[in-house]
């Protein structure tokens, strides 16, 4: 258990390294008030959001393949799957309510 934790705390410091080393920063375009985002850190957010999509894919993969028990995923009640996909969609509307709320920009 120590572990898992740790390795979730440990993936939750790098990436938040890694958000600030490769952070976009802006730059002045010409005489224009306009400013651009530098694509050093656009093409590093992309390629880590890309690596990050492709590793939460295998990761549900791995976990549906390899189960701890010898029962059938099919053999198991309804609230069971409500259970497991419950904070999932809690989490996601949460998190859409507050970024509403915090009028944030929409994602690219």
């Amino acid at each position: 258990l120590f572990l898992s934790i740790g390795v979730v705390l440990a993936a939750i410091l790098l990436g938040l390294a890694a958000g600030v080393a490769f952070g976009s920063s802006e730059e002045q375009v010409g005489d224009s008030p306009r400013k651009q985002k530098s694509s050093k850190g656009a093409k590093a957010r992309a390629f880590f959001n890309a690596l990050g999509q492709l590793s939460g894919v295998a990761l549900i993969a791995v976990a549906f393949l390899v189960s701890s028990r010898d029962e059938p995923v099919w053999d198991k009640h309804a609230g069971f799957y409500i259970a497991v996909a419950l904070p999932c969609l809690v989490g996601l509307a949460l998190s859409t309510f507050l970024a509403a709320a915090a009028k944030l920009s929409k994602p690219a």
